[in-house]
C-alpha cells in the first residue's frame, strides 16, 4: 500500500474524479479484507466442525444406537469415527453386547459365535464361544443330528455336562441298536456306559433277549452262551435249565447218551430230567463195562449211585480193573483201585497183598535186598514171603560181614539162628566187634566187652578179654 499523500500542502487540490476513483478503490480494499476474514473465520468454523463436532455428534449417536440395542449401526459409526476417543473400544463392546443378546435370546448362535470369535480374548469371549457350541450341540440332540452334537460336545472337552450329553448320546443310540435287533452292538455299546442310569440292566436286557431268540430258534446251545451271563435275572435260571433239557433230548436222540445224561444232570428237577439222565447213563455204563472199558464203566456207574444195581456194577467194573493193572504189573494203581473196595470183596485181599509182594520180588531180583525186605515184610505169610524174608536178612547181614560192619550184621545174624552160615558169622562178628569195643578203651565199651565175652563163652580166648574189662 503505497503512502498517502497531504493534498492539504499540495500546492493544488486534485480534480473531483480522482478523488471519487480514490475513495471508491479504499472502500473496495475494505471490503476484499472483509471478506478474505470472513471466509477464514469461516473456514476455522468448518475445520472445527469437521476435527471436533461431526465426530463428536456421530460419538454421540454412536452411544445412542448402543443404548437401543442396535449394536450393528453403532459399531458401523464408531468405524467411521477412525479412532476418535474409545470409538475402538466401542466398537469391541458392541460386538460383545450384540453377541450376548444373539446368544440370549438364542436367535442365531453361529452369529454370535462368529462375533465372539472375532473378539479374540476379550473379556469372557472365549467362553462364549464354548457356550454357542453347546446351545447348538442341544439343539442339534432336538434335532436328532446325534453326530454331529457329540463331536461338539467332544470338542467342548468337559465344558458344564458336556460329557454327561455325550453318554446321553452314546445311550440313546444303543437304545436304537436295541431296537432294531442288533442285541450284539447293543450289549456292547451299553457295557461301554458303565453305571451311566440303567445301561448295566440295558446289558442283562439285551443277553436275555438273545436267549429268547435262541430258545424259539430251537438254539439251546447259544441260548446257554447268553444266559451264563445273567443268573437270576427274571425268569433266566428257568430258561438255563429248560436249555439244558432241550440239549439233552437233542443228544440223546443223536445217539450220543453219556454226553445227554450229562445234559440231562444239568437241568436239575427240569421236567423229567433226572430220570433221562438215570437212563442216558446207565445204558452207556453197562456197554462200557462189556467193552472192558472199566475206567469209563465205573465213572458212569458212579455218577448214578443208588439207581438200580449201578453200585454194584460199579465195583464190579472197578475190580476188573485192578485185576487188569495186577497183571500188568501196573502195581500202584492196581493198590489205588483195590483200596475203592472192601477188603471182603472177592479175593481183594490177596490182591491188595500181591501188589506189594510182586514188587518185592523184582526188587528182590535186582539185589535191592533192604527194599525188598521192607515189602516183604508188609506180607508175611503170603506166598513165599517168609523165606524170601530170611534170604534178604541173610544176604543183608552177609554184605555188612564183608564189609566188617560186625555191629550192624550182629543184629541180623541173631534173628536168622542156624539159617545157613548165621551162626557161625555171628560168632566171628560177636568177637571182632568185642575187640573192637575193648580198643575203645572207654567204660561203655567196656560194657559191651563183658557182655559179648560172657555170650562167646571162651570162643578164640575171648574169656581174656572178659577179665580185662572188669
Amino acid at each position: 500500500r503505497r503512502p498517502e499523500k497531504n493534498f492539504c500542502v499540495s500546492k493544488r487540490s486534485p480534480p473531483l474524479a480522482s478523488i471519487e476513483k480514490l475513495s471508491w478503490r479504499r472502500k473496495r480494499r475494505r471490503r476484499i479484507a472483509a471478506t478474505l476474514i470472513t471466509l477464514i473465520v469461516l473456514a476455522g468454523a468448518a475445520a472445527a466442525t469437521v476435527l471436533y463436532v461431526l465426530p463428536e455428534m456421530h460419538y454421540r449417536q454412536a452411544l445412542a444406537l448402543m443404548d437401543s440395542a442396535e449394536y450393528g449401526k453403532a459399531s458401523e459409526t464408531f468405524a467411521i469415527l477412525k479412532g476418535y476417543k474409545d470409538s475402538s473400544e466401542k466398537i469391541s463392546e458392541c460386538t460383545y453386547l450384540e453377541g450376548k443378546a444373539l446368544l440370549d435370546e438364542a436367535a442365531d448362535l453361529s452369529a454370535a459365535r462368529e462375533a465372539f470369535v472375532s473378539l479374540g480374548d476379550y473379556e469372557d469371549a472365549a467362553e462364549l464361544v464354548k457356550e454357542c457350541d453347546y446351545l447348538t450341540a442341544l439343539d442339534l440332540i432336538k434335532q436328532d443330528s446325534r453326530e454331529d452334537a457329540a463331536e461338539m460336545f467332544t470338542n467342548l472337552d468337559g465344558y458344564k455336562d458336556s460329557h454327561g450329553y455325550l453318554l446321553k448320546i452314546d445311550y440313546l443310540n444303543a437304545s436304537d441298536l436295541m431296537a432294531s435287533g442288533d442285541l450284539a452292538l447293543a450289549r456292547e455299546a451299553f457295557g461301554d456306559l458303565g453305571e451311566y442310569e440303567d445301561s448295566q440292566d440295558k446289558v442283562k436286557e439285551c443277553w436275555y433277549l438273545e436267549a429268547t431268540a435262541a430258545m424259539s430258534n430251537q438254539q439251546p446251545d447259544k441260548a446257554l452262551e447268553a444266559l451264563r451271563y445273567i443268573p437270576g435275572y427274571q425268569d433266566a435260571d428257568e430258561m438255563t435249565l429248560q436249555a439244558h433239557y432241550m440239549t439233552g433230548i437233542a443228544l440223546r436222540d443223536a445217539g450220543k447218551p453219556a454226553e445227554a445224561a450229562e445234559a440231562f444232570l444239568l437241568a436239575g428237577d427240569y421236567e423229567d430230567a433226572p430220570q433221562q439222565a438215570l437212563d442216558c447213563f446207565y445204558g452207556p455204563a453197562q456197554q462200557a463195562l462189556d467193552k472192558r472199558d472199566y475206567v469209563l464203566a465205573s465213572e458212569l456207574y458212579g455218577r448214578i449211585s443208588g439207581y438200580l444195581d449201578a453200585d454194584e456194577k460199579r465195583q464190579k467194573a472197578i475190580y476188573l480193573d485192578a485185576e487188569k493193572a495186577v497183571k500188568d504189573t501196573e502195581y500202584p494203581r492196581a493198590q489205588t483201585l483195590l483200596a475203592q473196595l472192601p477188603e471182603d470183596y472177592e479175593d481183594v485181599a490177596d490182591l491188595k497183598k500181591e501188589c506189594i509182594y510182586q514188587p518185592a520180588e523184582n526188587a528182590y531180583d535186582e539185589g535191592k535186598y533192604e527194599e525188598a525186605l521192607a515189602l516183604f515184610l508188609q506180607v508175611e505169610g503170603y506166598s513165599n514171603a517168609d523165606a524170601r524174608i530170611k534170604r534178604c536178612r541173610y544176604k543183608i547181614a552177609e554184605a555188612y560181614y564183608s564189609a566188617k560192619e560186625w555191629e550192624k550184621a550182629i543184629p541180623l545174624y541173631e534173628m536168622l539162628g542156624n539159617y545157613s552160615s548165621s551162626e557161625s558169622h555171628l560168632k566171628t562178628s560177636r568177637y571182632n566187634q568185642m575187640k573192637l569195643d575193648m580198643e575203645l578203651a572207654t567204660m561203655e565199651g567196656y560194657d559191651k566187652v563183658i557182655v559179648a565175652a560172657t555170650v562167646l563163652d571162651g570162643y578164640k580166648g575171648s574169656e581174656d578179654y572178659l577179665e580185662k574189662a572188669q
